[in-house]
């Protein structure tokens, strides 16, 4: 995986290497910058020598500005001879600044000689000293054309890098068939790169959202969406209905019929029955949705609901028991 990241120096940015004055020695260099002819600098060497490294030249960055310059410099022998004038890149950091990191990348296709037409600029605000150039540099893929694209960095200091030339990464478009699958207590996505989970219209946070596979937490409408550089994608809606993990009892009465539309009886056995028992209906969140009380052994009740596990409970005093029942 290739990584882009800011190199900070105060010397120069690359090592000529060694020079060597065959049976002669070098006494002393000339430096300026920027093809500033008139701000030579002459130094002298206290110990002249026959190799010189150019990384040990003291470079006076007295005057200069902070940030990229280009550096010229040249060798004299004890001769009086002068070398051939070298220029490298140099960057003159401020060293009470906070490290230079990346704050921008922008990148484009568009070759032509004005001002590139698709160039698309993205923004850092936490600013990494490192940066993974294929989280960016992607394009919708396009089966007649290969594309290559141009980029630069931008630093935390407004300047700009060197344009580097990059192939493209290809993006598959979602298929236009996004189905969701329920498979026993979980639901299945095809997708799994950009998917976010919804249970009635609500994102579901935290990583159980953005899995492939979803443990459904309660009963509702669940579907997903995928996201790539293409676009996005909605999925088919699965009504899941979270069954309880318990089993509960209500041998003191009965309820019929059972899964039922809504409208059922609830009939308490008659040494458990007192009037005024009272009834109470929660769906699978626990949300109590209906609460009445029994004047008659034998009620009709009428649960105004959508199809889902509910609990009824009756309570006397003396008397309390629960049982499941179905709606479809």
């Amino acid at each position: 995986m290739k990584k882009l990241f800011w190199l900070e120096m105060l010397f120069l940015a690359c090592s000529i290497g060694q020079l060597s004055a065959q049976e002669n020695v070098i006494k002393a260099c000339e430096y300026w910058f920027d093809e500033n002819d008139d701000a030579r600098i002459y130094k002298t060497f206290d110990t002249p020598a026959a190799i010189l490294n150019i990384k040990d030249v003291a470079i006076n960055v007295t005057g200069i500005e902070f940030g990229e310059h280009i550096l010229y410099l040249r060798l004299q022998d004890i001769r009086g001879d002068w070398s051939s004038i070298l220029y490298r890149r140099f960057n003159h950091v401020n060293e009470d600044q906070p490290p230079n990191k990346i704050a921008a990348l922008r990148y484009w296709s568009d070759v032509s000689s004005v001002f590139p037409t698709d160039m698309t600029v993205v923004s850092f605000p936490e600013t990494p000293q490192e940066l993974d150039e294929s989280l960016f540099l992607k394009y919708c893929d396009d089966p007649a054309t290969n594309r290559r694209l141009y980029f630069q960095l931008q630093d935390s200091r407004g300047h700009w890098s060197s344009v580097i030339l990059r192939d493209a990464i290809k993006t598959t478009p979602f298929s236009a068939d996004f189905t969701i699958n329920q498979i026993g207590s979980l639901l299945v996505s095809p997708y799994e790169i950009g998917l976010q989970w919804y249970v009635d219209d609500l994102p579901i946070p935290g990583p159980e959202g953005t899995s492939k596979n979803l443990a459904p937490p309660a009963t509702g409408n669940y579907y997903a969406t995928s996201t790539n550089d293409c676009g996005t994608a909605t999925s088919n809606t699965i009504q899941f209905v979270k069954l309880a993990s318990r089993e509960v009892d209500l041998s003191g009465a009965t309820i019929y019929p059972n899964p039922n539309q809504g409208v059922f009886v609830v009939q308490p056995l008659a040494d458990t029955w007192l009037p005024g028992t009272i009834i109470t209906i929660s769906n699978s969140l626990g949300i109590q949705v209906y609460k009445s009380s029994l004047e008659e052994r034998t009620s009709y009740i009428n649960l105004n609901q959508p199809p889902g596990i509910y609990y009824v409970t009756l309570n006397s005093g003396s008397f309390r028991a629960t049982q499941r029942i179905v709606i479809f």
